[in-house]
């Protein structure tokens, strides 16, 4: 009938709405975040020592852009506006958001002790991996395949004592001759060493440069806190 909508289309437009509400809550959020950024910054420069709080908590677009706004972080904002007449008054307050945001600045704060005591971390561990990365080059250059021989000795604890006997004239169940009795064991333990040779290959030419790898992931995991014995195996 004319005039009435389905549930499919309803459910869309109230879709959009809420969408469209979301972001407007996220806008409004970031210009209250502006506005308050301007005013803690006229508070510094008066020397008031309580400042006012900046409410980036407020929606998940401020707290996103927490970062590019409340830090050393060099922020670009793009005003885009429309000359159509009809546009004026959105293009009008574009604008002025865009003024208000370009007055927000930021002086570098000068390093605490634990974010510098965190710059000489980050910047060992650089250098490490730096040395992880040239000793690992030279066990590639160096390091080639090569075939081993080694004598393996094994102790056999036989318990056989009973052994196996093949009657050879007696008829099997399924057919055929040769019927196979085991024999019971004893448990007698009669122990004797064998020995046979393993042929394997094994990577050599760069033992040096593997025992400072496995150094140097050491003192690397140590900086970071991780596990040494996980990093060793």
């Amino acid at each position: 009938a004319p005039g009435q909508v389905n549930w499919q289309e309803y459910y869309r437009c109230r879709e959009r709405v809420t969408e469209t509400n979301n972001i407007n809550q996220g806008l409004l959020a970031l210009k209250r975040c502006v506005l308050a950024l301007n005013k803690r910054q006229r508070c510094a420069q008066e020397g008031r020592h309580v400042l006012p709080r900046v409410p980036f908590s407020d929606s998940k677009l401020t707290l996103l852009l927490e970062p590019a706004l409340n830090g050393e972080a060099h922020t670009s904002i793009i005003v885009c506006g429309a000359p159509e007449d009809r546009h004026a008054e959105e293009t009008v307050q574009s604008l002025r958001f865009g003024e208000m945001c370009s007055s927000v600045q930021h002086e570098a704060a000068e390093r605490s002790a634990s974010d510098e005591a965190g710059w000489a971390v980050k910047s060992a561990v650089q250098q490490i991996d730096a040395d992880i990365r040239e000793v690992e080059a030279a066990i590639r250059s160096k390091e080639r395949w090569e075939w081993r021989t080694i004598t393996r000795v094994d102790v056999i604890d036989e318990k056989d004592t009973g052994g196996t006997v093949v009657n050879r004239n007696e008829i099997m169940e399924l057919g055929g001759a040769g019927a196979v009795e085991i024999a019971a064991d004893d448990g007698t333990s009669r122990k004797r060493t064998v020995q046979h040779e393993v042929r394997s290959q094994v990577l050599v030419g760069a033992e040096a440069e593997n025992v400072r790898r496995d150094d140097l992931l050491r003192r690397r995991a140590k900086l970071l806190g991780e596990a040494v014995e996980a990093i060793a195996a």
